[in-house]
């Protein structure tokens, strides 16, 4: 699972920073006027790899965004909605049927 260990091998810029290069090359209007928005994680072997790890370990960060889940309105005509939060990964899908019969 994630550790401080693990976290400490990322090499990430400076929040800020990022978000200021970010903004000045797409042309996005300032920081102030974006609403409600979160991030995303990436979680990848740089060597390619399949491994149980990246699974576990992206798994573990899904759990950091349960708050993406939540209800956003309750009344009687809206019960409740939410954006929710998922993961998206490649895979084999012949290793994986394969797996899956074993």
């Amino acid at each position: 699972m994630l550790s401080s260990e693990h976290i400490g091998t990322t090499h990430v810029r400076p929040h800020r920073a990022l978000q200021q290069h970010f903004y000045a090359t797409h042309r996005i209007p300032p920081q102030e006027w974006q609403k409600g928005a979160c991030g995303i994680g990436i979680l990848a072997r740089l060597d390619g790899q399949p491994s149980r790890r990246i699974i576990e370990d992206a798994i573990a960060a899904h759990g950091c965004l349960t708050h993406r889940g939540a209800e956003t309105h309750r009344s009687h005509e809206d019960p409740g909605t939410s954006d929710g939060a998922g993961m998206m990964f490649l895979y084999n899908r012949n290793g994986a049927l394969q797996a899956f019969l074993a």
